[in-house]
């Protein structure tokens, strides 16, 4: 079996890789600079694997292939997170440094980040009405966080035992903390981008919801 994770970043998205790999599964990683797509084909032949894609096309490997696509309801606070990523190098906690530092972002560097954001959640949620895959569903994270990961798993159709549990830790660099101008750009946010935050969440919701209706 094998499951793509696939999200555009700062989605808790992997919260369920490292749940994956806790019940035996491989882990690659895929971005669009890394073409490693015939390792993972070779390994899907034999291996339980999980990819964790922050690619905008994600893919079906050889076997039974689902995808679990993992967005996020608050995109100011993914987009700041994405900013904050980008300029130190984090992706994840593993890679603090243990340094605390304040940022100043400008409206441009926000504007960029929260447009891949939403081109890339979008056209990666646009996948799970494809055919290929075994199974198919959208996550956001703030669901992911309070339903708990048994009843995630459930619904998915992922692995679990009675010790299973999110392996959740919050990042050290926290934007209202780190970024010097945070209420700058958040007035910024909804001064000129909340109708299309907005229609980018209804129509993900939209093709959530007409996916379970397919399913049914």
């Amino acid at each position: 079996m094998h499951w793509v994770i696939s999200t555009p970043g700062r989605t808790g998205s992997n919260l369920i890789v490292q749940h994956l790999a806790s019940m035996g599964y491989k882990v690659f990683e895929r971005h669009g600079t890394i073409n490693n797509t015939c390792l993972i084909e070779a390994a899907s032949r034999i291996d339980l694997i999980v990819t964790h894609d922050h690619a905008m096309n994600s893919f079906k490997t050889s076997g039974d292939t689902s995808l679990c696509v993992s967005l996020r309801k608050d995109v100011f606070k993914q987009t700041c997170s994405g900013l904050i990523s980008v300029r130190t190098k984090e992706f994840n906690s593993t890679q603090y440094n243990g340094v605390e530092e304040k940022f100043l972002f400008t409206t441009k560097e926000f504007d960029q980040i929260l447009s891949l954001i939403l081109f890339g959640g979008y056209l990666q949620a646009m996948q799970i009405e494809q055919d290929r895959w075994k199974k198919s569903t959208i996550i956001f994270y703030e669901d992911l966080i309070n339903m708990g990961i048994k009843e995630f798993c459930k619904e998915t159709g992922m692995p679990y035992d009675n010790t299973s549990d999110w392996k959740y830790e919050k990042s050290q660099r926290q934007g209202p903390e780190s970024i010097i101008n945070y209420d700058e750009l958040f007035k910024h946010y909804n001064k000129n981008h909340l109708e299309k935050v907005s229609k980018y969440l209804t129509d993900v919701e939209n093709v959530r919801k007409n996916n379970r209706k397919g399913n049914e």
